[in-house]
């Protein structure tokens, strides 16, 4: 979008530095009153360009500050130390790793300056600071208690907040039932103890490394862009999607191996359309099969719904009426990977996603329980067709029964 476009040349030569280095393009967008999609592309189409240098930050789980920041994904390591609360975690494309832009020099000069790192600029998230003296008890009513969490400086651990009582004791929070809507907090420490109640706020403003590079935008603008070779790096949770062609040898033997090839080679092209509108991103092409992924599962969901919707008229459309499209859908825990210098994944999530799409019959969707389940995935299933679909299967080379759910095309 022009608008957008100009809006951002304006916010690079005009903006004081401290606004335009280490940019978060969620919260940028929100100021601007742009789509966070839209202004994430165009900040990545911008990097491509050379006005904006891409950073990749890590943040530590405790203070909520970037441990580390590097100029490549193949520079992030898979464990991290930070400096300032001297806790050591590992990396999580998902929870602990976000993308970052800041002017390129060539485009404008801006100071990457530094203040106080627990400043308000830096710890928007923090509610309240209570320093309690050895012994001391103190009490504080908080609302919206279920976006809150509970932490102290000299004492491992965090916990939600909601009514409690906390006692802070050197093995950690030690944790009982309370009064609703108060905190109780006693410092059981020999020394003063600051504890601290902040809000869960850094995820819902952050493009996150796994949503980043689950986007086609990401993967065509940055094709180089993969982990180091030999490391893995974790994703809390990645929601993974196959395909595959029902019928396709049959195609070969009817029209020959280069009309066939030429179908396949259109269908690989509808389905990247459909990935790229939902936020989701092709990792990878196998045959007659395709492996994209998303940031959730929702989007991952509404990829294939749109895709199963308009395969009727794609197929007609070059004269394929009996070929159906197989989908299949799980969600979970992945491991980022460098597999011949591009960015793949691996893990029993992955495997599970291939086996689930393999129950797949055609002109359907089969998705896993955890898909099925997840709240933001589940009203379009329902829409769909959601209920009296479910089944139990035994999946190639993964342990027990699994509860699949099928979602077929009469009902999109």
């Amino acid at each position: 979008d022009r608008g957008a476009v100009e809006k951002l040349r304006r916010h690079l030569l005009e903006a004081p530095d401290l606004q335009v280095v280490r940019m978060r393009p969620f919260e940028v967008a929100d100021r601007w009153g742009e789509d966070r999609m839209e202004a994430l592309r165009l900040f990545l189409r911008a990097a491509r360009a050379g006005a904006l240098d891409l950073v990749w930050s890590v943040i530590c789980p405790t203070c909520r500050v970037p441990s580390r920041e590097a100029s490549a994904l193949s520079q992030v390591k898979s464990q991290v130390h930070c400096d300032t609360c001297g806790i050591g975690f590992g990396a999580d494309l998902a929870r602990s790793v976000e993308a970052r832009f800041s002017v390129n020099p060539a485009v404008r000069p801006a100071r990457r300056e530094t203040y106080c790192i627990g400043g308000p600029a830096n710890m928007p998230g923090i509610v309240a600071q209570l320093r309690l003296e050895p012994g001391e008890t103190r009490k504080e009513a908080f609302s919206n208690k279920g976006e809150l969490r509970i932490r102290c400086y000299q004492a491992p651990g965090i916990q939600p907040l909601s009514g409690m009582r906390v006692r802070v004791e050197a093995g950690g929070l030690r944790v009982e039932p309370g009064e609703a809507d108060l905190l109780e907090v006693t410092n059981g420490l020999a020394t003063e103890a600051l504890v601290v109640v902040e809000r869960e706020t850094w995820r819902e403003g952050a493009a996150t490394a796994a949503m980043v590079t689950s986007i086609q935008d990401f993967r065509d603008l940055f094709p180089a862009e993969a982990v180091a070779p030999g490391e893995e790096l974790g994703i809390s949770s990645l929601a993974v999607l196959f395909t595959d062609l029902k019928g396709s040898t049959d195609l070969y033997r009817q029209l020959g191996d280069s009309q066939a090839f030429s179908f396949v080679q259109n269908h690989f092209r509808y389905l990247t359309e459909a990935v790229a509108r939902n936020r989701g991103g092709v990792v990878k092409t196998m045959g007659d099969a395709v492996m994209a992924t998303f940031a959730r599962g929702r989007d991952a969901v509404a990829a294939a719904l749109e895709m199963q919707r308009d395969w009727k008229a794609f197929r007609a459309s070059r004269g394929q009426g009996e070929l159906t499209l197989k989908i299949g859908i799980h969600q979970g825990p992945s491991i980022a990977i460098n597999n011949a210098g591009m960015l793949d994944y691996f893990g029993t999530t992955v495997n599970t996603a291939a086996r689930v799409q393999a129950q797949s019959q055609g002109d359907d969707i089969v998705v896993s329980r955890a898909v099925a389940e997840d709240p933001d995935a589940r009203p379009l299933l329902e829409r769909a067709g959601l209920a009296g679909e479910t089944f139990r299967r035994t999946l190639k080379g993964l342990d027990g029964d699994h509860e699949l759910t099928r979602v077929r095309i009469m009902k999109l």
